[in-house]
Parts: structure tokens; C-alpha cells; sequence
């Protein structure tokens, strides 16, 4: 049985944990990612999009992760417009009003990017770095001991010991490893399925992304690079499996019919559509981001509803934090897996997951109520934010990851 050892481990070799690998190893410390399966970064139809904040770009760049690969690929959200489809209310954001510093940011609030291409992006520098990589590895067992961490893995049917400091959960939201840690979660299910799907308007998007709220559930328009449209349409389950099989004819009708006029005079009308999916809505909080030796990152410690764009955001910033820790014990030669430091990062995470999943779950349940007076009360909060700059200040910066750039000891702002 092959014996091997390393500072960290982190477990899970998607975008979350592979930035995490690449920052801690720039730090100085010996890292092996396991992931369970073989590597693939081969686009998919439907692409699996996702949301990045100015913030979460920053990061990406400062690891050297933002090349001109990303910077070709990805869609640029510059303004972004929320409507409640009931009332016809409104709230208008745009880049140009995104200050820090006296400075305003002229790019985009926040870019849509293929996670395929994000992965080949991370997966291609990790390899430069010399990052030890274990795929198509199952971990069987976890022992904590007194002054490091025994994981028991299966390779391909090979049994290997490998011994660290330190074991980073970031295999998503069933994650085994917070299985084996006895970490529980808190959440529910939704009783409502995201379908997801690329689509091309008549018009084009000019950068503006559109969040639509509807009482069953948000539907989003996130511009894509390509001139496209992602689409994220949230529905009850009968419904979803209904419309996912509907002919291209009869479902670009169903979804013009949900955008409504308010979106489809500015874009033009949805005139083709290529290949649908649904997946389940869920809210997944862990009860502790850590445990003797084990730190938990991205949707292994908090999966969110999607209503927001925040999920990769969060994952984000709880690599920067733990990255930041951790910085602080190499520098003085500290074990990392010191509960004092784990500690650390956990009380520093929990604050702003809290913050991110009680924004959403208010943007999901508030729209969800029916009746005259949910439907007033919505309209006057809106109107409010519509017309108060320094409300749409704070609600765009947090949008874009920059009220919490802030708060993170090493981000730049610039």
C-alpha cells in the first residue's frame, strides 16, 4: 500500500478547490488534490454557466486565472434590470454607478463564464505549479489523530494512505467528506427545479442582464459572451419537466410569454433555443465550517438558491479567507490544522454566508406571496430602491463582490 504525505489535501477538483490548491501552494505548503472523477472540460450542451462578481474576478486575476481566455469567453453584465412581473415594478442597476475608492468602475458589475472554460483555465496553471493531482480517487476513511489527518482513498482499485495536517472538504453539496467529518447540514428543498438552457434573442443583449420575478419563481437572462442569453427559470417540478419537453416551437413561446413585454422590447423576442435541463432548488447551510483538522469550502459548507448569481462568489471568498489563515500560520511556521486557526476562518465565513443566504431566501419568499397587499408592499420597497442611489449603491456593491473585497485583508481594489 502506497504511503504518501503532504501539507494539505484538498478534496474535490472543481473551481473552488482547485483556486484554493493554487493559492495556498504559491504560499509555500506541499498540496494534492483527490477528485472522483476523470478530468473533462469538454463544453456541454446546455453549457453550465455561471455568475462572477467584479470581486470574484479580481481574485481570479490576482492567481493569474483571468487570461485572455477568460477575457474572450466571458459575458459582461454592465447594467442589470429586476422586475417584479406582477406589478411592473423596477429597479435599475449599472456599472458606471459601482464606486469604491472615488473611483468608478468602468468594466461590468459582473461577467458570465462557462465553468468548463474556468476549469481548463484553473486545471492548466495547477499543472504548471506542480500541485500533486489523484483523480477517479474515492477517499473510504478519515482518521484524525493527534498532530495530523490519515485518509484511506481507493485509485482505480488501488488502496493508498495519504497523511496532512490538514483535509479541505470542497466536493460540492453532498459532500463526503462533511459525511465523514459528522457534520450536518440546515435547509430545505424548494419544491422547485432550475431549467437551464442558451438562447439567442433578436435584438442581442447589450450587456444587460434581467432578473424577472414571478410567484412561481425568478427567471433570469444572464448575457453570455457569444451574444446569447443563459437562461434560469425556476418552476415547480410538474411544470419543469413539462416545459423541458416541450417542442423549441412551443417552448420559445412559453418563455416569451414569461419575460413579458418589459423585457422582450428592449432584447427582441427569444428566437432560438438549444438544449434544456432541470435540477433541484435547495438551501444547504453546514452547521460548522470545520472540524478537527477538516475545513469546509464552497458548496460543501453552503449551497444557495441560484436567484442571486452568488453561489461560485461565496465559494470564492471562503478560499480567500482560508487562504488568508493560512498565510498567517506559514508565515510563523504554524500547524494548519491548529484548531485556533480553523476557528479563525469559520467565524470569519459564517457572517457573510449567513448574510448571502438570508438576502436570497428574502428575494425568493418575498416574490412567492400572492395578494394585494404582498403585491403593494413589494411595489413600494421597489420603487424605494429605484429611486434612492444610495440604496442602489450599497445593492450594487454587494452585487459585485466589492463591499466584501473590503473586508478581505488582500484584495485589491483597483
Amino acid at each position: 500500500m502506497e504511503q504518501l504525505d503532504y501539507d494539505l489535501i484538498i478534496v474535490g477538483g472543481g473551481a473552488v478547490g482547485i483556486t484554493l490548491a493554487l493559492q495556498l501552494q504559491l504560499q509555500g505548503y506541499r498540496i494534492a488534490i483527490i477528485e472522483s472523477s476523470a478530468l473533462n472540460y469538454r463544453l456541454s450542451d446546455p453549457e453550465r454557466m455561471i455568475a462572477l462578481s467584479y470581486g470574484s474576478k479580481n481574485h481570479l486575476q490576482r492567481i493569474g486565472a483571468w487570461s485572455h481566455l477568460l477575457d474572450n469567453h466571458a459575458g459582461r453584465i454592465r447594467h442589470i434590470d429586476v422586475f417584479d412581473s406582477t406589478e411592473g415594478s423596477r429597479i435599475a442597476l449599472h456599472n458606471h454607478d459601482l464606486q469604491t475608492n472615488n473611483r468608478s468602475f468602468a468594466d461590468a458589475l459582473g461577467y458570465v463564464v462557462d465553468m468548463s472554460i474556468l476549469n481548463q483555465e484553473l486545471h492548466t496553471l495547477a499543472q504548471k505549479s506542480g500541485i500533486q493531482w489523484f483523480t477517479q480517487s474515492r477517499v473510504l476513511q478519515v482518521d484524525t489523530l493527534a498532530t495530523h489527518i490519515a485518509l484511506q482513498t481507493d485509485r482505480n482499485g488501488v488502496l493508498q494512505t495519504m497523511t496532512t495536517a490538514l483535509v479541505v472538504g470542497a466536493d460540492g453539496t453532498h459532500s463526503a467528506i462533511r459525511k465523514m467529518a459528522g457534520i450536518s447540514t440546515r435547509g430545505w428543498d424548494y419544491n422547485r427545479f432550475g431549467l437551464v438552457c442558451s438562447v439567442q434573442v433578436e435584438l442581442g443583449h447589450f450587456d444587460v442582464a434581467y432578473e424577472c420575478f414571478k410567484s412561481s419563481g425568478p427567471l433570469a437572462l444572464l448575457p453570455m459572451g457569444d451574444g446569447r442569453y443563459s437562461v434560469v427559470w425556476a418552476m415547480e417540478p410538474r411544470e419543469a419537466a413539462i416545459i423541458a419537453s416541450l417542442s423549441p416551437t412551443l417552448f420559445l413561446k412559453k418563455l416569451n410569454q414569461a419575460l413579458g413585454m418589459q423585457v422582450i422590447e428592449k432584447t427582441g423576442r427569444v428566437m432560438d433555443v438549444g438544449a434544456r435541463f432541470c435540477f433541484p432548488l435547495e438551501l444547504r447551510i453546514a452547521k460548522q465550517f470545520v472540524a478537527p483538522r477538516i475545513a469546509l469550502v464552497g458548496n460543501a459548507a453552503h449551497t444557495i438558491h441560484p436567484v442571486a448569481g452568488q453561489g461560485m462568489n461565496l465559494g470564492l471568498r471562503d478560499v480567500e479567507a482560508l487562504a488568508n489563515t493560512l498565510s498567517v500560520a506559514h508565515a510563523s511556521q504554524q500547524n494548519p490544522g491548529d484548531a485556533t486557526l480553523l476557528k479563525t476562518y469559520a467565524d470569519q465565513r459564517i457572517l457573510d454566508t449567513l448574510a448571502v443566504a438570508g438576502f436570497t431566501e428574502a428575494m425568493v419568499q418575498g416574490f412567492s406571496f400572492e395578494g394585494a397587499l404582498a403585491s403593494q408592499t413589494r411595489q413600494w420597497i421597489m420603487d424605494r430602491i429605484h429611486g434612492s442611489s444610495s440604496l442602489k449603491k450599497l445593492l450594487i456593491q454587494h452585487a459585485a463582490g466589492v463591499a466584501q473585497m473590503s473586508s478581505q485583508p488582500h484584495s485589491m481594489q483597483s
